[in-house]
């Protein structure tokens, strides 16, 4: 056992074990371990800030040491369960859990996080055609996440249907949930698109943006370069048969206008549609 296993094991003691028998002459006996080694471990996380040793019989975990732990556990079960859902056997999947859990990055527990919630998400919403946004929010964990989007014209025009406003942002959004509500974060960037008239290229960028509440157009708020839109007014639909070919569609209508230098172009008309696959 490598000293980082060693490391995380002893912080699982502290973190699950109960008082009574987080002492160390019990962890030692729940991990093998002798006494003193335990004891030399607990003096080691004591120097790291991350152990109280005050009570040397009965040592407890400072806060940042508990802050540790439960990254740690927290770690360990989305990894495991992840693992397993790709269909790696239980045992396995917790020897490889635990060296993804030390070694692998923030970003990377993140993605499995977000892939994991999506995928519940997808199982819940399984048996609903159509669904909206205001249950979507009241269902998804709480935390933030990155969605892919196309913005389509209102109307198919020369066999094209993507608006041009697809390229005045970047992809891909952000969707923030917290108590039972929820905002998807669009950030304006310039466009480039070259005159019809002069040919010279021309750089504009969305200036307002409105959404549709279900009865009327609402002008959205705006931070900066960023536009919120409220999740509650989307509206899902469900697509594909089973769990890895299903993608939810959440969409709402949209009013934008542009400027390019000094000339604002008219108010147009498109559908934003992210996608959870």
């Amino acid at each position: 056992m490598t000293k980082e296993e060693m490391r995380f094991r002893i912080l699982m003691c502290f973190l699950n074990f109960s008082d009574e028998n987080r002492k160390i002459g019990k962890m030692a006996q729940a991990l093998d371990m002798e006494k003193y080694e335990m004891s030399r471990c607990v003096a080691q996380l004591e120097k790291e800030g991350l152990a109280d040793r005050s009570d040397t019989r009965n040592p407890v975990l400072t806060p940042k040491g508990r802050r540790l732990a439960e990254m740690y556990a927290k770690r360990m079960e989305l990894a495991q369960n992840h693992l397993m859902y790709e269909g790696v056997p239980k045992d396995e999947a917790r020897r490889d859990a635990l060296m993804l859990t030390l070694h692998c990055s923030d970003s990377f527990f993140e993605t499995i996080r977000l892939f994991e919630e999506t995928m519940r998400m997808k199982e819940i919403f399984a048996d609903r055609k159509a669904f909206s946004g205001r249950e979507f929010c009241e269902k998804i964990k709480d935390g933030r996440y990155t969605f892919p989007f196309i913005i389509y014209r209102e109307r198919v025009k020369n066999g094209n249907n993507i608006s041009m406003a697809n390229n005045g942002f970047a992809h891909p959004c952000e969707a923030v949930i917290g108590e039972g509500g929820g905002i998807v974060l669009i950030r304006a960037v310039d466009m480039k698109e070259n005159s019809k008239f002069s040919g010279l290229q021309m750089k504009g960028r969305v200036k307002h943006l409105k959404y549709f509440d279900g009865r009327k157009f609402v002008e959205a708020a705006v931070n900066g370069d960023f536009i919120q839109i409220p999740l509650r007014h989307f509206n899902f639909v469900n697509i594909g048969s089973d769990s890895m070919t299903r993608i939810l569609h959440g969409s709402i209508c949209l009013k934008m206008c542009c400027t390019v230098g000094e000339v604002h172009m008219p108010e147009s008309t498109a559908i934003f549609t992210l996608f959870i696959h």
